[in-house]
């Protein structure tokens, strides 16, 4: 008899060791549930960043765009006969008239050099072009440098949102009597730096475009320096 409780009194006292180890495994600790909440509280954080990482490479795109959007508008103002390319007359500007006029009178004595007769063409006074009409015709034959279309626009002081400020244009093509040519002449502000390009393009081709590249005549180009930094 004393046999049979001991043995009960020892199993009840197994089952209630069990049951405690049960408890001890399966309850959470507040460690365990702090643990939870930092790794959701983290995941979160990173859904929070790429958020704003995607909010704002959306914002540079529609940036970049705005800006393609302007440039395509700044380019399409050079075959425009009513655009305005009359020089400033600013005298503190980058371009004005009394630059204008001394390139004027530069391009007649250095044209008196190379025996050709350069004139000046601009917005509705086209210079026909071994038959392109410029620059009424630029849309559709559009100024290239090196393989590319470039960002071309007019200018009255130098400035534009376009990649090349075009101040105005001069040719020897109404010149019977030159030597070689004809020769087209673009005066630009390339970003800011005076460049003068020049073509002698004679035929059209698949990508309609008139290719131009930098004077190799170094009086010509450093001529039109001299008058944009006003020596």
């Amino acid at each position: 008899m004393h046999k049979q409780w001991l043995g009960v009194a020892v199993g009840g006292l197994l089952l209630l060791g069990a049951a405690g180890c049960t408890n001890a495994t399966t309850t959470p600790t507040k460690a365990t549930v702090n643990t939870t909440l930092t790794a959701a509280e983290a995941k979160s954080g990173r859904a929070i960043k790429a958020k704003a990482e995607a909010e704002a490479t959306s914002a540079s795109v529609a940036k970049a765009k705005a800006k393609a959007q302007a440039d395509s508008k700044a380019v399409s103002n050079i075959a425009d006969p009513d655009a305005d390319a009359t020089p400033t007359d600013d005298d503190n500007a980058v371009w004005n008239q009394s630059k204008s006029d001394a390139l004027s009178d530069f391009m007649s004595s250095w044209g008196d050099t190379m025996n050709q007769q350069y004139q000046e063409y601009g917005p509705g006074d086209d210079v026909n072009f071994n038959g392109v009409d410029v620059p009424s015709d630029l849309d559709d034959m559009k100024p290239a440098v090196g393989t590319k279309a470039i960002n071309i626009a007019w200018s009255t002081d130098g400035k534009t949102k376009a990649d090349y400020a075009l101040l105005t244009i001069y040719s020897d093509a109404e010149d019977d009597d030159r030597a070689g040519g004809p020769h087209l002449y673009f005066f630009v502000l390339y970003k800011g730096t005076p460049q003068v390009l020049i073509t002698e393009q004679t035929q059209g081709n698949a990508k309609n475009l008139l290719y131009f590249h930098t004077t190799a005549n170094t009086q010509l180009s450093g001529g039109f320096t001299k008058i944009i930094n006003g020596d």
